[in-house]
């Protein structure tokens, strides 16, 4: 079976979303990355404070078309006692709403887009 996507081609990958070669080793450890693949899906992730409120969290860079999935949980591990969840009717191409329901909570995110 062939896989086929209709995500633009690697030229809407833009120069700053590019890591090459050693710099893309170097990248991997950092907290906030994003990554640029064949086909012109992009991931990021990194860290954002999510509380009751639902505060928005921005992507360290914007995508350039849309950000596809958010999926986002605490850094607190096992201590802190509640749930990070994200409004999918507010995630944009800039960023996210987390809401926290055991309060104001430090939250790592991952997403891809394109």
């Amino acid at each position: 079976m062939r896989w086929s996507t209709s995500l633009p081609g690697p030229s809407a990958c833009s120069r700053r979303f590019r890591l090459l070669g050693a710099a893309s080793r170097r990248a991997r450890c950092r907290p906030t990355v994003t990554r640029c693949f064949r086909g012109g899906a992009l991931l990021q992730w990194g860290t954002g404070n999510a509380g009751p409120g639902g505060p928005s969290i921005t992507f360290p860079v914007a995508f350039p078309v849309a950000c596809l999935s958010v999926t986002a949980g605490t850094a607190n591990g096992a201590s802190y006692g509640g749930y990070i969840s994200v409004d999918n009717n507010l995630v944009t191409r800039t960023g996210f709403v987390a809401y926290a329901s055991g309060g104001a909570v430090t939250s790592n995110f991952f997403a891809i887009g394109y």
